[in-house]
């Protein structure tokens, strides 16, 4: 039986390039709370078929409070599910695509990622926001 580590094949730190660059931020500041970026991301998520479930289960479980605590700082403002797939389209909140690096490769499932992100600037023709 071949043993990897709880991280993946890779170690802690993930695939060469998946590594996270310092402590996340945990909100927008003041100053970017008025004008931050938006970033639409894709997730997609590949899961090491000899994986244990139960750290599959508790990275999952981690993935989802980390997602909660994003979500009441204005980071993660949007997520939608790609149905049949270990993916997802997300509206993202930074103030820089450095700061917005910093919060996914916090994320407990970042090892196992594959992130693709598309920098928005406003439309002439948007209608604002939903609601």
């Amino acid at each position: 039986m071949t043993r990897t580590s709880p991280a993946g094949p890779h170690g802690p730190a993930g695939p060469p390039g998946h590594e996270p660059v310092g402590p996340p931020p945990e909100s927008l500041t003041d100053r970017d709370r008025t004008h931050p970026m938006e970033f639409l991301v894709n997730i997609h998520i590949t899961w090491p078929e000899a994986m244990d479930p139960d750290l599959k289960t508790k990275v999952s479980d981690d993935e989802r409070r980390r997602a909660a605590e994003l979500a009441a700082s204005g980071t993660l403002v949007r997520m939608w599910r790609v149905p049949g797939r270990t993916e997802n389209w997300g509206l993202w909140r930074a103030a820089d695509p450095t700061e917005l690096h910093a919060v996914i490769s916090s994320l407990p499932v970042w090892p196992w990622m594959d992130v693709t992100v598309h920098a928005l600037a406003d439309h002439p023709v948007d209608p604002g926001p939903a609601g």
